[in-house]
This record gives C-alpha cells, sequence and structure tokens, in this order.
C-alpha cells in the first residue's frame, strides 16, 4: 500500500531517531567499560558496546537514505501533478475565462489524464513495474459536462512502437465521464517486447491520445499527444509534453 508523505517522514524520522539513541547508549556503555576495566562482565560489555554502536549507525544509513529516496519521488510526483494542472488551467482559459458569462459554443474540454506507478491522493497500491507489470491510468473530468473519452496507448522504446488494438486503451470503447468525474484504473497490459526492453534498462514510453467527444458522439476535442517515461531509479513514471 502506498502511504502518504506524512507517514513515510514520521515513520523515518522514528527510526533516525532510534538510532541516535542507541548511538548514545553505546558511547555511555563503552565509558562504562572505560571507567570499570576490573569487571568480570568486560568482555561481554565490549561485544554489546560495539553490537549496538553498528546498529546504530546502519539504522540511521538506512532511515536517511530510505527518506530522502522518498522525498525525491514525492519532489517529482509534485512537478508532474503541477504540469497537469497547468494544462488544465490552460484548457479552462480557452474556453473564455473565469469573467465570460455569454453562452458560446466551445470546441474544448477540461480532460486530464496522467498514468502512475501509484496516486497517493487516492490510496492506492504502489505497482512495482518491473515485478507486476502494471500502471494505473487516471482519467479526470474537469467541467459540468459529461463527455466521452476515446483513449488511444502506443508504447514505444527505441526503434520500436506498438498501439494498443481495442478496449478502453484502444480507442473503441469510451470512457463514459459524468461531471467532475474521476475514474482510476490497473488493466494496462503491457507487452512483451516492452517487457524485454524494460530489463535491457531501454528508454520506456506510454504515449497517449485522446478525443473527447459529447453524449451525442459529436466530436468536441482531439487532443495533442501527452507521454509519460519510466525511471528505474524510483519505479515512476514521468509527464512529457
Amino acid at each position: 500500500m502506498n502511504f502518504p508523505k506524512l507517514v513515510y517522514d514520521d515513520f523515518y524520522k522514528f527510526l533516525m531517531s532510534l538510532g541516535i539513541i542507541l548511538f548514545i547508549i553505546s558511547i555511555g556503555l563503552g565509558i562504562f567499560i572505560t571507567n570499570n576495566l576490573i569487571s568480570n562482565y568486560r568482555l561481554l560489555f565490549i561485544i554489546l558496546c560495539i553490537l549496538i554502536f553498528l546498529l546504530s549507525i546502519l539504522i540511521m544509513i538506512c532511515a536517511g537514505k530510505k527518506w530522502y529516496e522518498n522525498q525525491k519521488l514525492l519532489d517529482k510526483k509534485l512537478r508532474s501533478e503541477t504540469a497537469l494542472v497547468e494544462h488544465a488551467a490552460e484548457a479552462e482559459l480557452k474556453k473564455g475565462g473565469a469573467g465570460d458569462k455569454t453562452e458560446e459554443k466551445v470546441d474544448s474540454a477540461i480532460v486530464t489524464y496522467k498514468i502512475a506507478a501509484a496516486f497517493p491522493e487516492l490510496n492506492t497500491v504502489l505497482f512495482n513495474f518491473l515485478k507486476n507489470w502494471q500502471v494505473w491510468f487516471l482519467i479526470k473530468n474537469h467541467d459540468e459536462k459529461k463527455y466521452k473519452a476515446y483513449v488511444k496507448i502506443k508504447f514505444i522504446s527505441d526503434d520500436y512502437e506498438e498501439d494498443v488494438k481495442d478496449g478502453y486503451y484502444g480507442g473503441i470503447k469510451a470512457w463514459n465521464l459524468n461531471a467532475l468525474a474521476t475514474i482510476i484504473a490497473p488493466g494496462l497490459n503491457i507487452p512483451d517486447k516492452i517487457k524485454e526492453k524494460v530489463k535491457q534498462n531501454r528508454k520506456i514510453e506510454i504515449r497517449i491520445f485522446c478525443e473527447i467527444k459529447d453524449e451525442n458522439d459529436r466530436l468536441i476535442e482531439k487532443k495533442l499527444p501527452i507521454g509519460y517515461i519510466y525511471n528505474y531509479k524510483d519505479n515512476s513514471w514521468y509527464y512529457e509534453p
């Protein structure tokens, strides 16, 4: 399960605090041994002191590393989220802006979509792409109108490209979007060729094409394609216009 930022921070801060406490205990134990050289348990105390010292160092290093990696992941996801918000804001401006109260026919829709390993704000499961071979797909209607979204996915890597042929990701079945609705789904199948490329540490892109239609299947807008690139280091997908 993918935990929110606060839980990550508190857990690794706890581990860091535990490591510091153990480090202090090992120092105190070392002072005790120095001042009690004739103790019958001197060797036992020395071994215990060394073990506690090493354990404290290990805990602090691991906690600090994991905290830093999670912060990097959250920062990159925030940048991706910001790009999507800006995209939605630009679409809203095209529709006339907040001050335009006239009823006009518009040929655009505020619909956004993205790929991710997890959506923390929605408490979704974190997919490890190299093990699960799954990604989350999210599509959101920011409008107070109903739309049909026809999404077509293309997998790209080096000299290889493959389109999804059918279903909700092949541009055949429509995502029915109610007003202000959000849909998330994990059902995107990954081609074997793409899996091979991933194992070879090649660059992988999932490119999304989308046509928006009204309830009567009248074309409202054909959006420009957007892409998501897989990053191996933190198991994430990053927005690339």
